[in-house]
């Protein structure tokens, strides 16, 4: 659920599963070229991570995946963006959640593509466009957190189809956030009221919901078909498989968390709104030792 949460930049622990991803603890930070309340993450085909801002007309920026500062991207146009996500062929689809159109479609490079979305409810049309996926052929998933449904665009924009109904009933949403697809095209939703990730057919049909924490916002697949969900009230990540099981966790020092993203190697990207950073950990089962943090420098240590 998008709402405005103050924070003393304080954080808050959260005990670990076993097998959970290791400890991310906070220590200091400084700023870094030009991060501001950084919202939407995606991954470039080459790994380079592109973040979105929430500061009105920011442009994107653009890190390498060992978090170096490339370059800004475009001119800064979004009014509030939000979800963000990046196709095979390295265009940029993002969210603006409170002016039309709606969604919009950027090269690598920056240049504008195309836009669609205008405001209201029904086919095509968004009150508050969130979170945003991209499948392997292409098409773009958008959630729209007061509509309370999911919409399926094709890569030009095009509607396909519409799913999902408003209510606190299983299978129901309430402020649909975060989208992520996997490889069989089952379509994973967070509700950040609701406090579940559904999981749907390709096609829409739901199928299975489970509890995701608190307030589920960001959600992505891990390269080994898992789900990696952000939970934005407990300051943590959590990694669960398709049907709901609670593999892994980081142990809280998160402040703001919000979206994230993963490579193709298993590393997690979150964007951090009140440490204004993009935080980035491993997943242990996937990756070899690294962890870094950029935007800002934090200090790392690992617990036992």
């Amino acid at each position: 659920m998008r709402s405005i949460r103050w924070s003393l930049l304080v954080a808050l622990c959260v005990p670990v599963p076993a097998g959970a991803v290791s400890t991310l603890q906070y220590v200091t930070s400084f700023t870094a070229p030009p991060v501001a309340s950084p919202r939407g993450i995606g991954l470039l085909p080459n790994g380079d991570v592109i973040v979105g801002n929430g500061f009105l007309n920011s442009p994107l920026v653009r890190f390498t995946s060992a978090g170096a500062f490339v370059s800004t991207i475009g001119v800064g146009t979004v009014n509030a963006l939000d979800g963000l996500a990046v196709d095979g062929a390295g265009d940029i689809y993002f969210a603006d959640y409170q002016a039309a159109p709606a969604i919009e479609e950027w090269s690598g490079a920056g240049a504008p593509i195309r836009s669609w979305g205008g405001i209201g409810a029904g086919p095509g049309l968004f009150q508050s466009a969130a979170g945003v996926a991209v499948d392997g052929g292409g098409n773009v998933y958008v959630s729209d957190l007061t509509n309370d449904y999911v919409q399926v665009f094709t890569g030009t924009g095009a509607f396909v189809r519409l799913f999902g109904t408003a209510g606190a009933g299983v299978g129901q949403f309430q402020s649909p956030t975060g989208v992520a697809v996997d490889s069989q095209g089952r379509i994973f939703v967070g509700d950040g009221t609701r406090g579940k990730v559904l999981r749907f057919s390709p096609t829409g049909a739901f199928q299975i919901e489970f509890s995701a924490g608190v307030e589920p916002e960001g959600v992505a697949m891990s390269p080994d078909g898992n789900i990696v969900v952000v939970d934005a009230s407990n300051r943590v990540v959590h990694k669960y498989t398709p049907d709901g099981t609670l593999l892994s966790a980081t142990n809280g020092f998160l402040s703001l968390p919000y979206r994230v993203a993963c490579d193709a190697a298993g590393y997690i990207y979150v964007t951090d709104e009140g440490f204004n950073s993009i935080v980035k950990f491993r997943d242990a089962a996937v990756t070899a030792v690294q962890r870094t943090t950029f935007g800002r420098v934090l200090n790392l240590y690992r617990t036992p």
